[in-house]
């Protein structure tokens, strides 16, 4: 039998736009599917009447405009289609679209159409994940700190990031922001030998990848952000005798009471 299980969105500032930074904790569980999209509608509903268009990365001017755009331009459609008009801005001699800042959905607008522009944009404060056959989450276990990749802001060790699959917390991991673990616990110094028991596959992934290279001298393997960006870290953990990651089960017992507000602060 299959579970429904719904959690809310953790949202953070860039200074520019609103983002989801994460997805946070669970905050309903259905074993009927109407009735857990019946609840989700009710909780998405408001926040989309409620919320600025403008300020959300998937729709603002500061966002990526190219990234969007075909996420912009099927609202465009979808609202030209329905209302006979739209909330989009032009660029000036360009086909990029954005909203402007202090612009809400139209009033007339339908629950059911608010769902759809959902849908079309992937702008959610809610998420409802299907589980077929066991509820199984996944969290990132940083090994040199012996403890879950977690919020940090305060004491919030209790507010760990768990993903719904294994391959979404790899995706995560990857770019997670390592600097700090790198700097204070140096664990990509040595030889390639003594960090890999594939010395030869360490060298060519060095040598293949942007953004990382390795410095004979010091000898240490060197990266700067724009590695971790790109989403390096997945391949570079996979060779290192001691991982900087790994990717663990995270029980739905424990997950349940992973609390929401300190992703408030994020």
């Amino acid at each position: 039998m299959a579970t429904y299980i719904i959690r809310k969105s953790a949202y953070a500032y860039s200074d520019e736009y609103y983002y989801e930074q994460a997805l946070g904790v669970i905050t309903e569980t259905f074993t009927d599917k109407d009735e857990a999209y019946a609840r989700l509608t009710k909780l998405e509903v408001p926040n989309f009447r409620r919320y600025d268009m403008g300020e959300i990365e998937q729709l603002s001017i500061c966002g990526y405009l190219h990234k969007y755009q075909k996420e912009r331009h099927a609202l465009d459609d979808y609202l030209m289609d329905t209302l006979g008009f739209t909330i989009l801005t032009r660029v000036e001699d360009t086909d990029d679209l954005y909203v402007d800042m202090n612009t809400h959905l139209p009033d007339a607008l339908s629950d059911e159409e608010i769902m759809k522009i959902r849908e079309l944009t992937g702008i959610r404060f809610h998420e409802l994940s299907v589980f077929e056959n066991e509820i199984k989450f996944y969290a990132i276990w940083l090994p040199l700190l012996n403890k879950f990749h977690h919020v940090e802001h305060g004491n919030a060790e209790d507010a760990i990031y768990f993903f719904n699959s294994y391959d979404e917390a790899l995706q995560y991991a990857s770019k997670m922001n390592l600097t700090r673990i790198l700097r204070d616990h140096k664990p990509l110094h040595g030889t390639l030998e003594a960090l890999s028991d594939q010395p030869a596959m360490l060298k060519s992934f060095i040598e293949a990848t942007e953004h990382i290279s390795y410095d004979e001298d010091t000898k240490e393997i060197k990266t700067n952000y724009q590695f971790w960006l790109a989403g390096g870290f997945g391949g570079l953990n996979a060779l290192l005798k001691n991982p900087l990651f790994e990717i663990r089960d995270f029980p739905y017992e424990q997950a349940k009471h992973v609390p929401y507000a300190p992703f408030e602060f994020i």
